[in-house]
């Protein structure tokens, strides 16, 4: 298991920047923006009063030369994201990726809280490989594209808003 921990300051209003994760064309455009091609969204309320935000999109890989023969230079990614808070936060999303091709998943929490005239998004999850053999290196791989491709949604996020 490999865990991830992120975090950002936004500067941008908490409930506008923690909307956008469930607005469909917003999300469209980030996931186009941000390389994504094939792109299905599904949005709605979940049974608590969630929203429920299932995406699966083909995105570019940049794998070391081993996974790269095996997931190739595109994976479809399944992503269901399940966000949860009342205005001016905070904010709870329970987060779960599954590349399609690499034998990992990734589980994990983001928390977004207000920070003055901002907010801050606190990033926690666990890259899991099921493949003993290529498992540390597909853990360390997960761990690092999540932490680059949420690095380029939050820049793209926060630059939109």
């Amino acid at each position: 298991m490999q865990r991830i921990s992120l975090a950002y300051d936004i500067a941008a209003d908490i409930d506008l920047f923690c909307r956008s994760f469930w607005d469909e064309d917003f999300v469209l455009a980030k996931f186009r923006a941000l390389g994504a091609r094939a792109v299905t969204l599904s949005i709605g309320p979940g049974t608590d009063g969630e929203q429920i935000v299932t995406s699966e999109r083909e995105v570019p890989m940049d794998a070391p030369p081993m996974l790269q023969a095996v997931i190739g230079e595109w994976s479809k990614v399944h992503q269901v994201e399940s966000w949860s808070g009342e205005a001016g936060g905070p904010y709870r999303c329970d987060i779960e990726v599954r590349p399609e091709g690499l034998p990992a998943s990734a589980r994990g929490e983001i928390i977004v809280e207000a920070n003055g005239d901002g907010c801050t998004l606190r990033c926690e999850t666990d890259a899991i490989c099921t493949v003993p053999m290529v498992g540390r290196m597909a853990e360390k791989f997960m761990a690092a594209d999540i932490g680059k491709r949420l690095d380029a949604e939050v820049a793209h996020i926060a630059a939109s808003l």
